[in-house]
């Protein structure tokens, strides 16, 4: 089956500070670098920094694709109840922002969403089928209003103490996807998030199937995520191959947040940033 895998990189303002957008680039590009994802939180730092570095990677030939807001007040919980037209509000903004790239690609323009979390209530109440509903109804508002954009559903980490997440297992992202049932809908599978939760065994035919975006990212001694594929915790090759085998068409981000390398220096970031690259594009041929 024909597929199409892009490698990607997660970029960020901070990166290209001091040694500029296309030199920081022209190594990553040389070793397979296709595409770009973006962050859109227009509450953080250097936002003003983040439309001109979006233009300059696209001048440099590469795929622009985006991560939904997450952080912060952005939150698709209680989508289904009276706030959602705030909900909407907030996100109308970043949605029509990745929008506005659609006509400028010939490739998919993908926008990864993370599901729906809350924290406990005092009175214990189980959240999760609220939860569920909120993330189904967000998912099928954003396929419905931006008919040009792909939506990714992630699956995601372990939840932390007092928060329910909805989307930590595979069975739960694939059954809202499902349930969408939009074209224009898949799944981001997250390589490093199976492994923060132990599932380093291959996925159902059907999940294989429904992935068109996916995020790469290795977890160090202490099982700290998003680092570049230097501790080899996952099988990051195989599972390439497999999306592969499958027919994706879409975009391997390598996701690293680089205050997790504090500390190593830049020839060294670099170096594994490239080798990190050259592992994804030589994993899904």
């Amino acid at each position: 089956m024909n597929s199409m895998i892009l490698p990607g990189f997660n970029i960020h303002p901070l990166w290209v500070k001091f040694v500029g957008v296309h030199d920081f680039l022209k190594p990553l590009i040389t070793s397979g670098l296709k595409a770009v994802e973006f962050e859109l939180h227009p509450n953080q730092a250097h936002w003003q920094d983040f439309p001109p570095l979006m233009e300059s990677c696209h001048a440099d030939n590469l795929i622009i694709c985006f991560h939904a807001p997450y952080k912060s007040h952005y939150t698709i919980a209680g989508f289904s109840g009276v706030i959602k037209p705030q909900i909407e509000k907030d996100f109308l903004p970043m949605l029509e922002l990745a929008e506005s790239w659609a006509d400028r690609q010939d490739f998919h323009t993908t926008v990864v969403v993370h599901p729906a979390k809350a924290r406990n209530l005092q009175d214990g109440r189980d959240l999760r089928g609220e939860l569920f509903c909120d993330t189904q109804k967000f998912l099928e508002w954003c396929c419905l209003r931006f008919p040009k954009l792909r939506f990714a559903l992630e699956n995601v980490g372990p939840a932390v103490a007092g928060e329910t997440k909805i989307g930590d297992t595979r069975e739960e992202i694939l059954d809202l996807v499902n349930k969408v049932n939009a074209a224009n809908l898949g799944i981001c599978w997250d390589f490093g998030h199976d492994a923060l939760h132990g599932r380093l065994t291959p996925p159902s035919s059907e999940w294989l199937a429904k992935v068109v975006h996916a995020h790469i990212h290795d977890l160090n001694d202490e099982g700290v995520d998003h680092f570049p594929l230097v501790y080899n915790s996952l099988p990051a090759q195989n599972w390439l191959r497999l999306l592969s085998e499958a027919g994706m068409e879409g975009v391997a981000t390598l996701e690293i947040k680089g205050n997790q390398l504090t500390g190593w220096k830049y020839e060294d970031i670099q170096s594994s940033l490239v080798n990190s690259l050259e592992i994804i594009a030589g994993g899904n041929g």
